[in-house]
């Protein structure tokens, strides 16, 4: 994990169990480039529990990576 450098999204419901929260703080911790973001009314499935914000927050990561990797092209 230590080794990824690439923008890297780590998703988690905010009613999940602890133990997949403390899971994705250790995976935003160890992966350099990289933002947590607790999808709020969901728990192990946030895609399906909470599709609109699910969709909002990949959409606009998706969208800020486009953007950082043309920058970095030019």
């Amino acid at each position: 994990l230590d080794e990824i450098t690439v923008p890297t999204l780590v998703i988690v419901g905010d009613e999940d169990s602890k133990i997949f929260q403390r899971s994705a703080v250790s995976l935003e911790e160890r992966i350099k480039n990289s933002v947590m973001v607790a999808i709020t009314d969901s728990a192990h499935k946030p895609n399906l529990e909470n599709s609109a914000e699910f969709n909002s927050v990949l959409g606009n990561f998706l969208a800020n990576y486009h953007a950082i990797d043309e920058r970095n092209r030019h």
